[in-house]
Order: C-alpha cells, then structure tokens, then sequence
C-alpha cells in the first residue's frame, strides 16, 4: 500500500540546504528521495534512510519524465518538490557568452525546476494536491552584484514562472500551493573560492574580477545565516508547523537577516522613486474630454 506519509523529492542534495534538509526530514519521519548528479554523492543520505535517486536537472524533458516516474513508484505519491539544484558562474555581462555562460545559468537554475514541475503535474493533478518549494536568491530581485548578472536573471526568470504558475493553478481551484524563498548569505559551499572561475579572459573587467575574488574570499565562512535552522523553517512553512502554524503563506518569502535588510531598503527606495516621479510616470494617459480621448474612442 502507498505510504501516507508526506513525500518530498529534493534536487542539488550533494550539499548545503538540499543535503541538510533530507537529513532533517528523516528525523521528522518524512519520506524522501534525495537527488544528485552522482549517486555516490549522496551516499550518506541513503545510509540515513532516504531513497536516492541519480538526477541531472539539465536533461532532456523526456529523461526527468523518466526520473519523475521513477520518484513517484518509490512511495506510490510524490507531495512536495523541493527544486533546490542550482549553479551560479561568475561573468561580466558585456563579456558573458549568451550560448554558454547564460545557457549554464539558465538550464540549471530555471529550465531544471521549470521541466520538473511539468513532469510531475500529472501525478499531482492525480492525486489531487502538490507543493513545489524553490530554493530561489535574493539577488534575483533585490540585490545587485557585478559579475552575477547571468546568475540572478536565471532565478528572476525562475521566480516569474512560479508566480504566474501559481495563479494559473488558483484559476484551476487546483489543491496546489507554492512557495519561492529568497535565501541571503548562508554557510554553503555556495561561495566556495574553487567554484569560481575570476581568471576568465577578460578585456575589461580585470579589476571587477578581483574584487569578486576578495569578496568571496572574505565571505566564505562567514556568512550570516545557518542553514540548519533555514531548513527547519523551510520545512514548518510546507508542513503549517511551528512558528509558522495557522499563516498563509505569501508568495515569496526572504530568508535571513541580511536579505531582509536588502529587502526592505529597496522597497523604500523603489516606493520614493514612484513618489518623486509620480507626475512624470502618470504625465503619459490619455485624458477623458481631451483630443487624444475622442480619438481613441471615435
């Protein structure tokens, strides 16, 4: 018999949240597949009791199809997907290589978890609920970093996807919710120095990689946030548990302080802007009564 127990798949679980949160969940007694690119890196987590699953989020539509299918038979329903996996490359945007250095970003970061939810709506609309969680950045919309341009339009994109994907399944009156969290700087192998590539042939951007590459080097570490209590809240926000018992979810949600902070500064500053420039942006409708109103409805 299918287990009734909630189900999670989580991609990118080699390390960081998706490591962590698989091994939390077991504590909590979910059931979860755990993915990777490689099986032997998620060795431990089968060990811990989680099912493993050997995922690669840039394959072709009709493999995670496949990879979906193979999730689902493992407990017989799949609940939430936790689209997690993602790739960040450091590149100017004037010298960043539409084919290759923005496909990177974007066939991790948004084509990944966007091909996954399209494999698994079946099953959801089947079993008449779903939950799809992702793992998005603060970057995508409220912080500006040089260098990081192709990374954060791969998780704005993302983000407008499951905004509209959201209300579009409302429309449906379908029993499917999402979330999209904003994570700041947290303990990860995610500002891992090694990761980064600031040697890239460059004609103007020299001194940008190398602030880059202190930057990195002083934040990996260092980073405010712990993932272990991220992790935590992430998975109360999908169980209605804890602090966050009785809520309704927004439909993004930062997490730490300093994506908070962020959050908040650029709110006010966008909101001044729309003040100071109110009777410009308002200068360009057309007037009732005036020539430009009977042309348009002669």
């Amino acid at each position: 018999m299918p287990s009734q127990k909630q189900v999670w798949l989580i991609t990118g679980c080699s390390s960081g949240f998706g490591h962590e949160i698989v091994k939390q969940l077991l504590q909590r007694g979910g059931n979860v597949i755990a993915t990777a690119r490689k099986i032997d890196a998620i060795k431990d987590l089968k060990d811990l009791g989680a099912a493993v699953l050997e995922l690669d989020v840039t394959a072709s539509f009709e493999d995670l199809q496949k990879k979906a299918d193979e999730a689902v038979a493992f407990y017989g329903r799949l609940d939430v997907l936790f689209a997690n996996a993602g790739f960040v490359l450091y590149a100017p945007v004037e010298e960043a290589d539409p084919s290759k250095d923005l496909l990177r970003n974007i066939s991790t970061n948004t084509f990944g978890a966007s091909k996954l939810l399209r494999a698994l709506m079946p099953q959801w609309r089947k079993q008449q609920s779903g939950f799809l969680l992702v793992n998005s950045s603060y970057t995508s919309w409220w912080s500006t970093a040089p260098g990081c341009g192709p990374y954060a339009a791969s998780k704005a994109a993302l983000d407008r996807l499951v905004l509209h994907f959201a209300k579009e399944i409302e429309l449906q009156q379908l029993n499917i919710k999402t979330l999209v969290v904003h994570p700041g700087h947290f303990r990860t192998d995610a500002t891992k120095p090694s990761k980064y590539d600031f040697d890239r042939p460059t004609t103007n951007y020299a001194q940008l990689g190398e602030m880059s590459r202190g930057m990195i080097n002083d934040m990996h570490g260092q980073q405010p946030g712990d993932v272990k209590k991220a992790c935590k809240v992430l998975i109360d926000l999908v169980k209605g548990e804890g602090d966050v018992e009785g809520r309704d979810l927004p439909p993004t949600l930062p997490l730490g302080t300093d994506a908070w902070e962020t959050c908040v500064q650029e709110t006010e500053k966008y909101l001044k802007m729309l003040k100071d420039w109110e009777s410009v942006i308002r200068s360009t409708d057309v007037v009732p009564g005036s020539s430009e109103w009977g042309a348009q409805v002669a």
